[in-house]
């Protein structure tokens, strides 16, 4: 009866710890009203499609972009609205 019981919270722990370590790599995005956005430089060519119209594999280019806060740390920056201006 104790190892049925034991085993059971065994798994509860093993679980819960589980669902704790998935959550440690949350973003914590927020909006910014105003920020200097920097173009930080090309982050080079790893995402690739396939071009039905050029029947080839192409690449898509994309540039890394943050800001600095009051002490001078940098801040990776994206936009999840596509109607809002871009860093460039």
């Amino acid at each position: 009866m104790v190892k049925k019981y034991s085993k059971k919270i065994i798994i509860m722990i093993v679980l819960l710890m589980t669902i704790l370590n998935s959550m440690s790599g949350l973003v914590m995005a927020f909006d910014i009203n105003n920020a200097q956005i920097e173009d930080l430089g090309d982050c080079g060519y790893h995402l690739q499609f396939w071009d039905s119209k050029q029947n080839n594999w192409s690449y898509i280019i994309t540039t890394m972009a943050g800001y600095r806060d009051n002490e001078g740390t940098l801040h990776y920056a994206y936009c999840m609205d596509a109607s809002k201006p871009r860093s460039w």
